[in-house]
């Protein structure tokens, strides 16, 4: 059945974290241990659907925005939100360590992030260098899995089409570098996904290379 799905809730939270699933996807055990080992209250959803991981993940801040204006009478989210994948780990309290860098971060920086390394069909690490608006025009170095300002989401909407599937989160940040926002790695914590046929590196190379013109022609 699609639609949100509440994984963890508190009534004051730092941060939410929404988990786009497809039908039938489950979140991984390693995940639910792993995020819950930070100190911020937070609140957590899945939002299931056959969309694209981006529209769900629109999808699910637009739901429980609703859902916490019907339970708790309040319809601002937390300051902060993040995208968790659904087989992913992460080091103790990294989702906080994302928050504070973002405090501490000048008004420009939308979204921060951490190193990660694949695991599986792709092993591969990406350590969070400085951001680098070159680089990111020519690559995408940073995973969607950012903390990102709420404000910034909403001012900003998420790129969901599927013209751009397999590089939307890249199609974004360049969006958001498009209306003069930036990121900012966050030099504590990790976390490790785990990479599968659905992955970015899955499906051919003309579909890919087609993809990338598009995000290039659009964006850059």
């Amino acid at each position: 059945m699609s639609g949100l799905k509440r994984v963890h809730k508190d009534k004051n939270p730092v941060f939410c974290v929404i988990t786009p699933l497809k039908p039938g996807d489950k979140i991984s055990k390693d995940t639910k241990v792993t995020v819950k080992r930070n100190d911020y209250p937070f609140i957590w959803a899945a939002y299931e659907s056959e969309n694209n991981v981006a529209r769900n993940f629109k999808l699910g801040i637009q739901e429980i925005q609703q859902l916490r204006n019907v339970m708790f009478g309040v319809q601002k989210l937390p300051d902060f939100i993040i995208k968790v994948d659904n087989d992913t780990a992460w080091s103790r309290n990294t989702l906080d360590h994302m928050v504070d860098t973002l405090k501490e971060a000048s008004e420009n920086v939308a979204y921060s992030y951490v190193s990660f390394e694949y695991k599986g069909s792709v092993n591969q690490v990406f350590p969070a260098i400085s951001f680098d608006p070159d680089k990111l025009k020519r690559m995408n170095y940073i995973s969607s899995n950012s903390m990102f300002r709420t404000r910034v989401l909403q001012e900003i909407p998420l790129v969901d089409d599927d013209k751009y599937k397999r590089l939307l989160d890249w199609a974004y940040y360049l969006k958001l570098l498009n209306n003069g926002y930036i990121g900012i790695p966050c030099e504590k914590g990790y976390f490790v996904a785990k990479s599968s046929g659905d992955s970015v590196s899955a499906g051919s190379r003309d579909d890919f290379i087609k993809k990338y013109k598009r995000v290039t022609e659009d964006f850059i």
